[in-house]
């Protein structure tokens, strides 16, 4: 049977470091999508009050078309965002449609007598 061999090495600090960086788990870096963070709007609020202009209703697809959205950004996560939106520049969300296919569309506010006066 033979023995064991002991040996000793010695690492400089910047190697050890770097080892200790190399077995440290990767985390993933935020995403960031144009110079914005990831849970920044789907669009503008200057984009999407343009993108109302003249409309007294408005689907969120009809939105993200507006806007320009890219498919493959038009996810569940927008939607709630463009909604989020909407809602803030005082759109409300309601239904139209009947025979089982319905849609989601937000209408514009009426105005009141006060701001229809001034």
């Amino acid at each position: 049977m033979s023995k064991p061999i002991h040996v000793i090495v010695t690492l400089c600090p910047e190697t050890i470091a770097a080892l200790a960086e190399a077995l440290r788990p990767k985390q993933a870096a935020p995403r960031v999508l144009k110079g914005r963070p990831p849970y920044a709007s789907a669009a503008e609020p200057l984009d999407v009050a343009r993108a109302l202009e003249g409309r007294a209703s408005v689907t969120v697809r009809e939105l993200c078309d507006a806007l320009a959205i890219p498919e493959e950004r038009r996810d569940q996560a927008a939607a709630t965002r463009l909604g989020t939106e909407l809602r803030r520049l005082g759109w409300s969300p309601t239904q139209r449609g009947g025979g089982g296919l319905r849609e989601r569309v937000y209408r514009a506010a009426p105005l009141t007598d006060a701001a229809s006066s001034a």
